[in-house]
């Protein structure tokens, strides 16, 4: 037998393997029998969409790669956001499956003033693996490109950057006024099958650059979306002062009706020179009352950010968080913050959100006694943690199972657990993706 034939074979008797120790997992559930969910994709955009129009309706095709049929239902967390599913039909993107449903997504934005804007609709089959899966969307009213950019860097040799997506590929230019060649366009080319186009434009400072502001200009056409032929008057700010920035840059979270207050702590760094400053934190609500506020930190440059959703109605709010400080970039530091309140949540494992927790793939087995993250919404209450030997089995009133066993784990929140695979068979687990 040859090297090749050798290594095909015995990839062969490993798959028979595998399959061998796996199979009475599926024997012994009714999952057995199931449909898998599949959708071709589970984001959208951002789609530009003229002023005062309703965006044109998009498709994504969901398909079945397990047993029985699929019966899809829909919720969207933003009221311009509706989904509906049509008739089955051949399949137009998963072109190696026969048959498909398409799901139509209808996008209610004629009121809209220019800006951007996000909501995320959830697919559901209460008999399907693999659901519910979650499809975001995003459309820039107006068009997603700026009329002017500033960027700012310190006087040594730093850059930064500011980033746009069009629905066409566009003819670039750049061209400097001032300061010397400091001025460039790169197209990405990271965009998805909706044709979504990735545009980055960087401002670099220059060797022997004195302090000051530099002139650019970025000329684009092209596109078939008349908002984006323009030209965006591009300004470089080379500064000894302190440039802000926050990370997280914003906060989306989902909590239960009723539950315990969340905190997020928001850092704000500082990528210029000079000593950032912070003077104070407001919140801001743009539906509903009580529910945000933000402090100060005492022990870190930023701040802990609270969401209570108290006897707040199912919904999605939304908001800000503002910092003041002595930065010449955005001496105002706003956070977008949106909340979901969910009245009863089911718990559950994100789609492909069983992965190796020191290497995050998606897809692959776990074997034996590999350290693993579980991925979720609603996995419990409370943040819980151990290290003493042996590993707990129940952390946080929570507890993860295969084949009806225990495993030991080290950590949980509500919307991940760690935990350590059998040392004894099953050897492996397969992952439903």
């Amino acid at each position: 037998m040859t090297s090749t034939g050798l290594q095909r074979a015995l990839r062969q008797l490993k798959r028979f393997t595998f399959a061998s120790l796996v199979l009475p997992m599926f024997w012994a559930d009714a999952a057995y029998a199931q449909a898998k969910l599949r959708l071709t994709d589970t984001a959208l955009g951002p789609i530009s969409i003229v002023a005062g129009a309703n965006g044109a309706t998009q498709t994504i095709e969901a398909y079945n790669v397990g047993a029985g049929s699929l019966a899809l239902t829909f919720a969207s967390n933003a009221t311009w956001l509706a989904a509906s599913v049509g008739a089955t039909r051949p399949c137009q993107v998963a072109v190696q499956f026969s048959a498909c449903l398409p799901i139509n997504v209808a996008l209610n934005t004629a009121s809209f003033a220019r800006g951007v804007y996000t909501g995320a609709i959830t697919v559901r089959d209460p008999n399907a693996i693999d659901a519910p899966q979650t499809i975001s969307v995003t459309v820039q009213i107006g068009g997603g490109i700026p009329d002017t950019i500033f960027l700012y860097t310190p006087p040594n040799g730093g850059s930064d950057t500011a980033t746009f997506a069009t629905n066409s590929v566009l003819t670039t230019n750049a061209t400097t006024a001032s300061g010397g060649n400091w001025l460039t366009i790169a197209y990405e080319g990271q965009g998805s099958f909706r044709f979504v186009q990735p545009y980055r434009i960087t401002g670099r400072h220059i060797a022997g650059m004195p302090e000051g502001t530099y002139n650019g200009t970025i000329q684009l056409g092209g596109s078939a979306f008349p908002a984006d032929n323009k030209s965006v008057q591009t300004r470089l700010v080379v500064t000894s002062q302190p440039i802000a920035f926050a990370d997280p840059a914003s906060i989306v979270t989902k909590v239960r009706q009723s539950s315990e207050p969340t905190v997020v702590n928001v850092g704000v760094g500082n990528r210029g020179s000079g000593t950032l400053t912070l003077a104070s934190v407001a919140s801001t609500m743009t539906n509903g009352t009580g529910w945000l506020s933000a402090a100060l930190s005492t022990t870190f440059a930023g701040g802990a950010i609270t969401l209570t959703p108290g006897a707040l109605t199912p919904g999605t709010y939304r908001g800000r968080v503002s910092f003041t400080n002595n930065s010449i970039n955005t001496p105002t530091l706003t956070i977008p913050v949106e909340m979901e309140v969910v009245a009863s949540p089911t718990p559950t494992i994100s789609f492909g959100g069983i992965v190796n927790n020191s290497t995050f793939p998606s897809g692959p087995s776990l074997g034996v006694g590999t350290i693993a993250s579980l991925y979720g919404e609603f996995l419990g209450e409370g943040l819980s943690s151990t290290t003493g030997a042996p590993l707990a089995t129940t952390l946080g009133g929570v507890r993860v199972l295969i084949m009806a066993q225990p495993l030991p784990s080290t950590l949980f929140h509500p919307g991940r657990s760690i935990f350590k695979c059998p040392l004894k068979p099953p050897v492996a687990m397969p992952l439903f993706r």
